[in-house]
C-alpha cells in the first residue's frame, strides 16, 4: 500500500479517535483518556512483538524513538484538553499545523528536499485547514483566547516527533516494534509526571466513558502506527501534511456522529476543496 494512502486512512482513523474521545469527555476528563490510549497503545503493540519476538535493532534508531515516545503523553493529554476546553473543531485545526515544523525540522536535518510543488501543497492544506475553522475561532477566541496554545504545544512537539521517526525508521525499519516502544515510553513517562505533585493529574473513572476512550485509544494507536508504516517509506515532507488533514475528516465525522457539533458552511466547503487539492499536489510531487 502506497505510503500517502496509509497517511491518509491514519487520518480519518485519528479523526474518530476525536470524535469518539469527546463523547467520553462529556462524563471524564482529559486526563484520563490519556492514560486509558496509551495504555491500550501499549497493550495494542506491545503483545504481537511478544509473540512475534522482538526484532534487532540499531541502538541510535532506539534512542530517537525513545525521545519521541517521552513526547506522547504530552501530546495527547494537550490534545486532549484543548478538545475539552475549546472543542474538536477548533483543537483539529490547531493540532494539525503540524506540518510547518515537521517540515522546516525535515530540511534543516535530515536532507530532504523542499520542491516547489510539495511547498505549495503544505500552504495549500493548511489554507484549507484554516477556512474549515475560521468562522468558529472567530467566534470562540474571545472567551478562550489562551486556550489554544494547548494543542498548538501539542502540534509543535509532533512536528519535533515526526523526523525523529522518520531517522529512527532509515537506520531501523520496524514500525511495529517502535510502536510498542513509544507506547509503553510514554506510559512511563506519564507515571513519572503523576508521581510528581506540580504535575499529577486527577482521573475520573466513570463508566459511561470508559468504552468510549478505550476505542478512542485504539484508533489513535493505529493512526499513530499507520503513520510509521508511513515514514517508513515516505518523506516527512509528504507524510506530515497528509496527516494534516484531521480536521477534514473531524467535520465528516461530527456531521455523521455529533449533528449538534457542528454546521458546514461554504467556508467550510472551500476548505474541503483546498484540503483535497493540497493532497493531490503533494502526493503527485514526486
Amino acid at each position: 500500500m502506497p505510503p500517502e494512502l496509509i497517511a491518509i486512512l491514519s487520518a480519518v482513523l485519528y479523526a474518530l479517535s476525536f470524535v469518539l474521545a469527546r463523547k467520553g469527555m462529556r462524563y471524564s476528563n482529559s486526563a484520563t483518556v490519556t492514560v486509558v490510549s496509551l495504555i491500550a497503545m501499549s497493550a495494542m503493540f506491545g503483545i504481537p512483538v511478544a509473540i512475534l519476538g522482538v526484532p534487532s535493532w540499531n541502538w541510535t534508531a532506539l534512542w530517537l524513538i525513545v525521545i519521541a515516545g517521552t513526547f506522547q503523553p504530552f501530546i495527547r493529554h494537550l490534545t486532549y484538553q484543548g478538545m475539552q476546553m475549546i472543542g474538536a473543531a477548533r483543537t483539529g485545526p490547531l493540532r494539525a499545523t503540524h506540518p510547518f515544523w515537521a517540515g522546516l525540522i525535515a530540511v534543516s536535518l535530515l536532507g530532504e528536499v523542499l520542491t516547489p510543488r510539495v511547498f505549495l501543497g503544505n500552504v495549500t492544506v493548511i489554507a484549507g485547514i484554516t477556512a474549515i475553522s475560521w468562522q468558529r475561532t472567530q467566534a470562540r477566541m474571545e472567551v478562550s483566547r489562551w486556550y489554544v496554545l494547548l494543542p498548538m504545544t501539542a502540534a509543535f512537539l509532533a512536528g519535533v516527533a515526526f523526523p525523529l521517526r522518520r531517522a529512527a525508521l532509515t537506520l531501523t525499519p520496524e514500525p511495529l516494534f517502535f510502536a510498542a516502544v513509544m507506547g509503553v515510553v510514554g506510559l512511563l513517562v506519564l507515571g513519572i509526571a503523576q508521581a510528581a505533585p506540580p504535575l499529577a493529574q486527577r482521573y475520573v473513572w466513570d463508566r459511561r466513558a470508559l468504552w468510549a476512550f478505550v476505542w478512542a485509544g485504539a484508533f489513535e494507536s493505529l493512526g499513530g502506527a499507520g503513520i510509521l508504516y508511513a515514514l517508513n517509506s515516505g518523506e516527512v515532507l509528504v507524510i506530515a501534511p497528509i496527516t494534516a488533514t484531521l480536521p477534514m475528516w473531524i467535520l465528516l465525522a461530527t456531521v455523521i456522529f455529533l449533528r449538534d457539533m457542528e454546521r458546514v458552511t461554504r467556508t467550510t466547503v472551500l476548505g474541503t476543496v483546498l484540503v483535497v487539492i493540497g493532497i493531490i499536489l503533494v502526493t503527485t510531487a514526486r
